[in-house]
Protein backbone atom coordinates (compact mmCIF):
# COMPACT_ATOMS: atom_id res chain seq x y z
CA UNK A 1 0.00 0.00 0.00
CA UNK A 2 2.78 2.49 0.67
CA UNK A 3 4.41 1.83 -2.70
CA UNK A 4 1.19 3.04 -4.05
CA UNK A 5 1.08 5.58 -2.30
CA UNK A 6 4.47 6.92 -3.31
CA UNK A 7 4.15 6.21 -7.05
CA UNK A 8 0.80 8.69 -6.34
CA UNK A 9 2.65 11.10 -4.63
CA UNK A 10 5.33 10.65 -7.59
CA UNK A 11 2.64 12.23 -9.92
CA UNK A 12 1.22 14.19 -7.45
CA UNK A 13 0.06 17.96 -9.00
CA UNK A 14 0.59 20.37 -6.07
CA UNK A 15 -1.73 23.05 -8.15
CA UNK A 16 -4.83 21.19 -6.90
CA UNK A 17 -4.14 22.13 -3.61
CA UNK A 18 -4.04 25.65 -3.76
CA UNK A 19 -7.01 28.32 -4.88
CA UNK A 20 -6.24 30.92 -7.63
CA UNK A 21 -10.30 32.25 -7.86
CA UNK A 22 -10.97 34.95 -10.10
CA UNK A 23 -11.41 37.35 -7.22
CA UNK A 24 -7.40 37.47 -6.76
CA UNK A 25 -6.74 40.08 -9.52
CA UNK A 26 -5.77 43.37 -9.31
CA UNK A 27 -8.75 44.68 -10.76
CA UNK A 28 -11.40 43.03 -8.74
CA UNK A 29 -9.09 43.66 -5.76
CA UNK A 30 -9.58 47.54 -6.61
CA UNK A 31 -13.74 46.57 -7.62
CA UNK A 32 -14.31 44.73 -4.11
CA UNK A 33 -12.61 47.92 -2.03
CA UNK A 34 -14.32 50.05 -3.47
CA UNK A 35 -17.48 48.43 -3.15
CA UNK A 36 -16.16 47.96 0.99
CA UNK A 37 -16.26 51.88 0.51
CA UNK A 38 -19.43 52.56 -0.89
CA UNK A 39 -21.24 50.09 1.61
CA UNK A 40 -19.95 52.22 4.18
CA UNK A 41 -21.27 55.47 3.07
CA UNK A 42 -24.65 54.18 1.85
CA UNK A 43 -26.42 56.36 5.04
CA UNK A 44 -25.07 59.72 2.94
CA UNK A 45 -25.96 58.28 -0.29
CA UNK A 46 -28.92 56.53 -1.54
CA UNK A 47 -29.48 54.85 -4.73
CA UNK A 48 -32.46 52.82 -6.33
CA UNK A 49 -34.03 50.01 -3.87
CA UNK A 50 -32.39 47.76 -5.95
CA UNK A 51 -28.49 49.02 -4.60
CA UNK A 52 -30.05 48.97 -1.36
CA UNK A 53 -30.91 45.22 -1.35
CA UNK A 54 -27.20 44.98 -2.60
CA UNK A 55 -25.59 46.42 0.14
CA UNK A 56 -27.58 44.43 2.52
CA UNK A 57 -26.52 41.55 0.63
CA UNK A 58 -22.36 42.62 1.27
CA UNK A 59 -23.20 41.45 5.20
CA UNK A 60 -26.40 39.39 5.24
CA UNK A 61 -27.65 36.78 3.43
CA UNK A 62 -30.72 34.68 2.49
CA UNK A 63 -32.96 37.30 3.78
CA UNK A 64 -34.10 39.06 0.04
CA UNK A 65 -38.05 39.03 0.90
CA UNK A 66 -37.58 40.38 4.25
CA UNK A 67 -35.11 42.83 3.22
CA UNK A 68 -37.48 43.77 0.69
CA UNK A 69 -40.18 44.02 2.81
CA UNK A 70 -38.26 46.15 5.40
CA UNK A 71 -37.22 48.61 2.59
CA UNK A 72 -40.87 49.51 1.37
CA UNK A 73 -42.49 49.77 5.05
CA UNK A 74 -39.69 50.86 7.36
CA UNK A 75 -36.78 52.59 4.96
CA UNK A 76 -39.09 54.25 2.51
CA UNK A 77 -40.46 57.40 3.93
CA UNK A 78 -36.86 58.02 5.83
CA UNK A 79 -34.30 57.72 3.09
CA UNK A 80 -31.77 59.97 2.45
CA UNK A 81 -32.39 62.27 -0.48
CA UNK A 82 -28.79 62.52 -2.57
CA UNK A 83 -28.69 66.45 -2.83
CA UNK A 84 -29.82 67.19 0.77
CA UNK A 85 -27.83 66.85 3.46
CA UNK A 86 -30.38 67.51 6.14
CA UNK A 87 -31.77 63.66 5.53
CA UNK A 88 -35.35 65.10 6.21
CA UNK A 89 -36.99 66.16 2.66
CA UNK A 90 -38.63 62.94 2.07
CA UNK A 91 -39.88 62.38 5.80
CA UNK A 92 -40.95 66.23 5.82
CA UNK A 93 -42.91 65.89 1.87
CA UNK A 94 -44.41 62.34 3.80
CA UNK A 95 -45.78 64.18 6.94
CA UNK A 96 -47.01 66.63 4.51
CA UNK A 97 -49.05 63.95 2.86
CA UNK A 98 -50.12 63.21 6.26
CA UNK A 99 -48.19 59.47 6.09
CA UNK A 100 -45.83 58.91 9.42
CA UNK A 101 -43.35 56.82 8.89
CA UNK A 102 -43.37 53.56 11.37
CA UNK A 103 -41.51 53.66 14.50
CA UNK A 104 -41.50 50.36 15.40
CA UNK A 105 -40.10 47.19 13.80
CA UNK A 106 -40.14 43.06 15.51
CA UNK A 107 -37.72 41.14 13.94
CA UNK A 108 -38.60 37.11 15.14
CA UNK A 109 -37.32 33.97 14.42
CA UNK A 110 -34.91 31.04 15.46
CA UNK A 111 -31.88 32.08 17.05
CA UNK A 112 -28.47 32.43 14.91
CA UNK A 113 -30.64 33.85 12.33
CA UNK A 114 -29.08 37.13 11.87
CA UNK A 115 -31.61 39.37 13.77
CA UNK A 116 -29.69 41.06 15.46
CA UNK A 117 -26.78 41.97 12.37
CA UNK A 118 -30.04 42.78 10.49
CA UNK A 119 -31.10 45.65 13.17
CA UNK A 120 -27.47 46.98 13.18
CA UNK A 121 -27.59 47.98 9.16
CA UNK A 122 -31.47 48.66 9.21
CA UNK A 123 -29.20 51.12 11.26
CA UNK A 124 -26.80 52.08 9.58
CA UNK A 125 -28.87 52.52 6.25
CA UNK A 126 -31.22 55.25 8.26
CA UNK A 127 -28.61 57.45 10.25
CA UNK A 128 -25.37 58.32 10.70
CA UNK A 129 -25.72 58.20 15.05
CA UNK A 130 -24.80 54.76 16.67
CA UNK A 131 -28.16 52.92 17.14
CA UNK A 132 -28.73 52.40 21.28
CA UNK A 133 -28.30 48.29 21.47
CA UNK A 134 -29.72 46.62 24.95
CA UNK A 135 -30.53 43.73 25.94
CA UNK A 136 -33.76 43.36 27.53
CA UNK A 137 -32.71 41.62 30.57
CA UNK A 138 -30.53 44.66 31.30
CA UNK A 139 -33.07 47.06 31.80
CA UNK A 140 -34.47 44.30 34.86
CA UNK A 141 -34.26 45.89 38.23
CA UNK A 142 -34.92 44.73 41.69
CA UNK A 143 -35.77 48.08 43.22
CA UNK A 144 -39.37 49.72 42.72
CA UNK A 145 -39.30 52.00 39.57
CA UNK A 146 -35.73 50.62 38.51
CA UNK A 147 -36.70 49.07 35.35
CA UNK A 148 -39.35 51.54 34.44
CA UNK A 149 -36.53 53.83 34.85
CA UNK A 150 -34.31 52.24 32.69
CA UNK A 151 -36.80 52.25 29.45
CA UNK A 152 -37.59 55.86 30.18
CA UNK A 153 -33.21 56.19 29.91
CA UNK A 154 -33.47 54.56 26.13
CA UNK A 155 -35.72 57.60 24.95
CA UNK A 156 -33.98 60.65 26.86
CA UNK A 157 -31.84 61.54 23.85
CA UNK A 158 -34.56 61.49 21.67
CA UNK A 159 -37.22 63.80 23.65
CA UNK A 160 -34.33 66.10 24.32
CA UNK A 161 -33.55 66.54 20.37
CA UNK A 162 -37.34 66.78 19.68
CA UNK A 163 -37.77 69.61 22.42
CA UNK A 164 -34.78 71.31 20.65
CA UNK A 165 -36.57 70.94 17.32
CA UNK A 166 -39.64 71.88 18.51
CA UNK A 167 -41.21 69.05 18.62
CA UNK A 168 -41.03 68.58 14.17
CA UNK A 169 -39.83 65.04 13.76
CA UNK A 170 -38.30 66.31 10.30
CA UNK A 171 -35.74 68.79 11.67
CA UNK A 172 -34.56 66.21 14.27
CA UNK A 173 -32.04 63.26 13.28
CA UNK A 174 -33.52 59.69 13.88
CA UNK A 175 -32.81 57.44 17.19
CA UNK A 176 -32.74 54.35 16.56
CA UNK A 177 -32.99 51.89 19.32
CA UNK A 178 -32.76 48.27 19.58
CA UNK A 179 -33.84 46.09 22.34
CA UNK A 180 -32.67 42.61 22.21
CA UNK A 181 -34.52 39.64 23.78
CA UNK A 182 -37.51 42.09 24.50
CA UNK A 183 -39.83 39.13 25.45
CA UNK A 184 -37.60 39.29 28.69
CA UNK A 185 -39.51 42.92 29.74
CA UNK A 186 -42.10 43.26 27.58
CA UNK A 187 -44.39 40.46 27.54
CA UNK A 188 -48.07 40.06 28.28
CA UNK A 189 -49.27 41.99 31.53
CA UNK A 190 -50.95 40.05 34.15
CA UNK A 191 -53.16 40.18 37.11
CA UNK A 192 -50.56 39.40 39.25
CA UNK A 193 -49.42 41.61 42.35
CA UNK A 194 -45.33 40.61 42.74
CA UNK A 195 -43.69 43.30 42.26
CA UNK A 196 -42.10 41.43 38.77
CA UNK A 197 -44.77 41.37 37.08
CA UNK A 198 -45.81 44.98 37.94
CA UNK A 199 -42.34 46.58 37.09
CA UNK A 200 -43.12 44.66 33.67
CA UNK A 201 -46.31 46.12 33.48
CA UNK A 202 -44.96 49.29 33.82
CA UNK A 203 -42.27 48.91 31.40
CA UNK A 204 -45.17 47.34 28.91
CA UNK A 205 -47.22 51.18 29.40
CA UNK A 206 -43.49 53.06 29.18
CA UNK A 207 -43.10 51.79 25.79
CA UNK A 208 -46.29 52.34 24.59
CA UNK A 209 -46.38 55.63 25.58
CA UNK A 210 -43.35 56.89 23.40
CA UNK A 211 -44.53 55.23 19.93
CA UNK A 212 -47.80 56.08 20.53
CA UNK A 213 -49.66 57.52 23.31
CA UNK A 214 -49.76 61.12 24.11
CA UNK A 215 -45.65 61.56 24.83
CA UNK A 216 -44.77 59.72 21.24
CA UNK A 217 -41.69 60.69 19.66
CA UNK A 218 -41.38 60.89 15.83
CA UNK A 219 -37.94 60.87 15.64
CA UNK A 220 -37.75 56.96 17.08
CA UNK A 221 -37.28 53.44 15.55
CA UNK A 222 -37.23 50.74 17.97
CA UNK A 223 -36.46 47.50 16.45
CA UNK A 224 -36.80 44.76 18.97
CA UNK A 225 -36.06 41.04 18.48
CA UNK A 226 -37.15 37.73 19.97
CA UNK A 227 -37.21 33.93 19.69
CA UNK A 228 -40.54 33.55 21.21
CA UNK A 229 -43.37 36.13 19.95
CA UNK A 230 -45.90 34.57 21.54
CA UNK A 231 -44.90 35.88 24.82
CA UNK A 232 -45.13 39.63 23.94
CA UNK A 233 -47.89 41.69 25.34
CA UNK A 234 -50.62 41.88 22.42
CA UNK A 235 -51.24 45.53 22.88
CA UNK A 236 -47.24 45.83 21.82
CA UNK A 237 -48.23 44.30 18.12
CA UNK A 238 -50.88 46.84 17.31
CA UNK A 239 -50.58 49.01 14.45
CA UNK A 240 -48.65 52.55 15.62
CA UNK A 241 -46.33 50.05 17.80
CA UNK A 242 -44.31 47.64 16.35
CA UNK A 243 -46.20 47.64 13.48
CA UNK A 244 -44.26 45.66 11.08
CA UNK A 245 -43.56 42.16 12.32
CA UNK A 246 -40.85 40.15 9.99
CA UNK A 247 -39.84 36.48 10.75
CA UNK A 248 -36.24 36.33 9.76
CA UNK A 249 -36.29 32.51 8.77
CA UNK A 250 -33.29 29.48 9.25
CA UNK A 251 -31.98 29.65 5.35
CA UNK A 252 -32.61 27.83 2.39
CA UNK A 253 -30.25 26.51 0.34
CA UNK A 254 -29.42 29.51 -1.87
CA UNK A 255 -29.66 31.72 1.29
CA UNK A 256 -27.07 29.07 2.60
CA UNK A 257 -24.78 29.45 -0.57
CA UNK A 258 -24.96 33.03 -0.14
CA UNK A 259 -23.90 32.92 3.73
CA UNK A 260 -20.92 30.97 2.76
CA UNK A 261 -19.59 32.89 0.02
CA UNK A 262 -20.04 36.15 2.88
CA UNK A 263 -17.84 34.07 5.36
CA UNK A 264 -15.55 32.25 3.27
CA UNK A 265 -14.46 35.37 1.28
CA UNK A 266 -12.04 36.85 2.84
CA UNK A 267 -10.22 33.19 2.61
CA UNK A 268 -11.13 32.80 -0.54
CA UNK A 269 -9.88 36.57 -1.71
CA UNK A 270 -6.29 35.37 0.04
CA UNK A 271 -6.48 32.09 -1.80
CA UNK A 272 -6.63 30.11 1.45
CA UNK A 273 -9.21 27.31 0.19
CA UNK A 274 -8.26 24.97 -2.06
CA UNK A 275 -10.04 24.47 -5.78
CA UNK A 276 -12.52 21.88 -4.55
CA UNK A 277 -14.07 23.91 -2.09
CA UNK A 278 -14.25 26.63 -3.87
CA UNK A 279 -16.40 24.87 -6.28
CA UNK A 280 -18.17 23.45 -2.98
CA UNK A 281 -18.82 26.79 -1.89
CA UNK A 282 -20.23 27.76 -5.04
CA UNK A 283 -22.60 24.20 -6.03
CA UNK A 284 -20.39 24.10 -9.22
CA UNK A 285 -20.94 20.55 -11.35
CA UNK A 286 -17.92 18.84 -12.32
CA UNK A 287 -16.40 16.18 -14.62
CA UNK A 288 -16.10 12.74 -13.40
CA UNK A 289 -12.72 13.28 -14.84
CA UNK A 290 -11.91 16.49 -12.27
CA UNK A 291 -13.80 14.04 -9.84
CA UNK A 292 -10.94 11.66 -9.94
CA UNK A 293 -8.15 13.72 -10.08
CA UNK A 294 -9.15 15.50 -6.97
CA UNK A 295 -10.24 12.37 -5.68
CA UNK A 296 -6.75 11.14 -5.79
CA UNK A 297 -4.81 14.10 -5.07
CA UNK A 298 -6.94 14.10 -1.66
CA UNK A 299 -5.60 10.77 -0.81
CA UNK A 300 -2.26 11.64 -0.80
CA UNK A 301 -2.65 15.00 0.98
CA UNK A 302 -4.54 12.84 3.35
CA UNK A 303 -1.77 10.50 3.54
CA UNK A 304 0.99 13.03 3.70
CA UNK A 305 -1.09 15.66 5.79
CA UNK A 306 -2.51 13.87 8.50
CA UNK A 307 -0.82 10.39 8.60
CA UNK A 308 -4.01 8.95 8.36
CA UNK A 309 -5.27 6.50 5.63
CA UNK A 310 -6.79 7.75 2.64
CA UNK A 311 -9.52 5.81 2.73
CA UNK A 312 -11.01 7.07 5.98
CA UNK A 313 -11.23 10.44 4.25
CA UNK A 314 -11.57 9.77 0.63
CA UNK A 315 -15.30 10.62 0.20
CA UNK A 316 -15.01 14.13 1.39
CA UNK A 317 -13.23 15.13 -1.57
CA UNK A 318 -15.83 14.72 -3.93
CA UNK A 319 -17.98 16.97 -1.93
CA UNK A 320 -20.22 18.65 -4.56
CA UNK A 321 -22.29 21.60 -3.01
CA UNK A 322 -21.29 22.21 0.99
CA UNK A 323 -24.75 24.23 0.85
CA UNK A 324 -27.17 21.53 0.02
CA UNK A 325 -29.48 19.91 2.74
CA UNK A 326 -27.29 16.74 3.44
CA UNK A 327 -24.16 18.60 4.25
CA UNK A 328 -25.61 21.90 5.93
CA UNK A 329 -29.26 22.15 5.83
CA UNK A 330 -30.93 23.43 8.93
CA UNK A 331 -27.61 25.52 9.71
CA UNK A 332 -28.22 29.05 10.65
CA UNK A 333 -25.88 32.31 9.67
CA UNK A 334 -24.55 31.74 13.32
CA UNK A 335 -23.98 27.99 12.39
CA UNK A 336 -21.99 28.52 9.02
CA UNK A 337 -20.16 31.17 11.21
CA UNK A 338 -18.85 28.36 13.37
CA UNK A 339 -18.35 26.23 10.68
CA UNK A 340 -16.06 28.62 9.02
CA UNK A 341 -14.32 29.02 12.23
CA UNK A 342 -13.74 25.43 13.02
CA UNK A 343 -12.91 24.70 9.91
CA UNK A 344 -9.79 27.08 9.76
CA UNK A 345 -8.57 25.99 12.96
CA UNK A 346 -8.56 22.65 12.08
CA UNK A 347 -6.39 23.60 8.82
CA UNK A 348 -4.39 25.84 10.87
CA UNK A 349 -3.76 22.84 13.40
CA UNK A 350 -2.64 20.53 10.11
CA UNK A 351 -0.28 23.79 8.97
CA UNK A 352 1.48 24.03 12.71
CA UNK A 353 2.30 19.79 12.12
CA UNK A 354 3.72 20.45 8.91
CA UNK A 355 6.38 23.33 10.45
CA UNK A 356 4.45 26.12 8.32
CA UNK A 357 2.47 27.68 10.97
CA UNK A 358 -0.68 29.97 9.47
CA UNK A 359 1.24 31.01 6.51
CA UNK A 360 0.74 27.43 5.19
CA UNK A 361 -3.06 27.63 6.32
CA UNK A 362 -4.85 25.70 3.40
CA UNK A 363 -8.40 24.51 4.05
CA UNK A 364 -9.80 21.71 2.49
CA UNK A 365 -12.91 19.81 2.20
CA UNK A 366 -11.76 17.06 4.25
CA UNK A 367 -11.59 20.08 6.83
CA UNK A 368 -15.04 21.37 6.28
CA UNK A 369 -16.79 17.97 6.78
CA UNK A 370 -14.40 17.50 10.22
CA UNK A 371 -15.87 20.99 11.00
CA UNK A 372 -19.40 19.75 10.12
CA UNK A 373 -18.96 16.70 12.73
CA UNK A 374 -17.76 18.90 15.11
CA UNK A 375 -20.50 21.70 14.73
CA UNK A 376 -23.42 18.91 14.74
CA UNK A 377 -22.72 17.20 17.64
Amino acid sequence: EEMVVSQQAANFDPQWLFSFPPETNSTNNETSTANQTDATTISEDYGGVGDIEKRFSTVLGGLQPEIQSIIRRVLDGRRRSIDDTSSSSELQTMLEFGLSPVRGLLLYGKPGCGKTALAREISRLLTDRPPKIVAAPELLDRWVGGTESAVRSLFADAEAELAVCRGDPSKSGLHVIVIDEIDAVFRQRSSSSGSGEVSRASAVNQILAKLDGVQALGNILVIGTTNRRELLDDALLRPGRLEVKIEVPLPDLEGRREILKIYFGPLRELGRLSQPLCRAIDGSSRSSEVDANEEKNGRIRSFMSDRLSWKARGSSVTMRDLASDRLTGGFSGADIEGLVRCAGSIALSRARRDGGGVDGLLITTEDVVQAIQEVNQ
